[in-house]
């Protein structure tokens, strides 16, 4: 006859739902408190991991935590360079709910890479990786943050190259560390005589529909005087940078999937025959474009010409393309 403790437990198991028996028991290492989180990220001087979860009601932070987060390889490793929280959301509103708001977190699961303070640095959603693969992707964000944030506290930005700050722009940017990219970004300006700085403000700029302002035509002007002949791709780089910027709106009207296409059509008018190179490129957005706005034949058209302009080696599937273009332009 089981004992009544030992009976108590095995009801319980009985009791249990799937979700329930399916879920990892958490690691040690995972604590699941942030205040308290911060306290130790402090006293051993690393950064925090952050996981805003929704098991078992969501399906995503189940299997991040069942078949990475709760994973010896993955925890081992990872417990090295940061102090791990698990923060588990309930389906409605619950304790955590301020937290999720304050950290902007709009899905789950979202892990949250912070300083020692708890603020953000950068986030990751669900990865399609193994524990040991999410384990150096996150190694290398510790190891990428702390070699940008040495040098942009740096006294003297100006000391170091365009190319050593360009580089570490772009690794900051890849990342997501909008603070330290945003200073970076500022000090190349300053430094780099070349094209890089002014296209990324311009592509700031695009992005927040303002290449049209009086800020967006005197960066536009800068790059068209150090790049007066595209032999830099300034030109190149400014049409596709309007039409990324004017393609992302709601377009219906004729005149206005025109008008999002005139910064390329222009190009290839002006440089096509100098830029042999990517004038079939261009040709074979334009058609992608047209054929996501059902304009069929058109597209057809500017993919033929792609085809004419394309080295050997991509005309195979450009030709897959053209004969699906004609089977529906037959279909009418």
């Amino acid at each position: 006859m089981l004992s009544a403790g030992l009976k108590e437990v095995q009801d319980r198991l009985y009791a249990m739902s799937a979700k329930e028996e399916l879920l990892p028991h958490k690691h040690e290492k995972w604590l699941e408190n942030l205040e308290q989180g911060i306290t130790r990220a402090k006293e051993e001087n690393k950064l925090l991991l952050i996981a805003f979860l929704g098991t078992p009601w969501c399906p995503w932070s189940e299997k991040i935590e069942t078949d990475v987060l709760s994973e010896h390889e993955f925890v081992s490793r990872v417990s090295r360079d940061f102090v791990m929280v698990s923060l588990t959301l309930k389906e409605e509103e619950g304790d955590l709910l301020s937290l999720k708001d304050s950290f902007g977190v709009e899905e789950l699961p979202t892990l949250i890479v912070a300083n020692a303070l708890g603020k953000e640095i950068t986030r990751v959603g669900f990865l399609p990786k193994t524990p040991e693969a999410f384990a150096r992707h996150l190694t290398k964000i510790k190891r990428d943050f702390t070699e940008v944030k040495q040098v942009v506290e740096t006294e003297d930005l100006s000391i170091f190259s365009a190319k050593e700050l360009k580089r570490l722009y772009l690794k900051a940017k890849n990342q997501g560390f909008s603070s330290l990219k945003d200073k970076l970004f500022l000090a190349g300006l300053q430094v780099d005589k070349g094209l890089f700085f002014l296209l990324e403000q311009y592509r700031n700029l695009a992005e927040k529909g303002k290449q049209g302002s009086r800020e967006g035509a005197a960066v536009r002007k800068k790059i068209c005087k150090l790049d007066p002949k595209n032999e830099q791709g300034g030109f190149r780089s400014l049409a596709l940078l309007d039409f990324e910027s004017l393609s992302q709106k709601r377009l219906v009207k004729k005149k206005h999937i025109n008008a999002a296409l005139k910064p390329i059509i222009n190009y290839v008018k002006k440089f096509g025959k100098e830029d042999s190179e990517n004038l079939w490129r261009m040709e074979l957005l334009i058609a992608q474009f047209l054929y996501r706005k059902s304009r069929v034949k058109d597209a057809l058209l500017h993919a033929k010409s792609a085809y004419n302009h394309a080295p050997e080696e991509n005309k195979g599937e450009i030709i897959d393309t053209i004969s699906y273009l004609e089977t529906k332009v037959k279909k009418g």
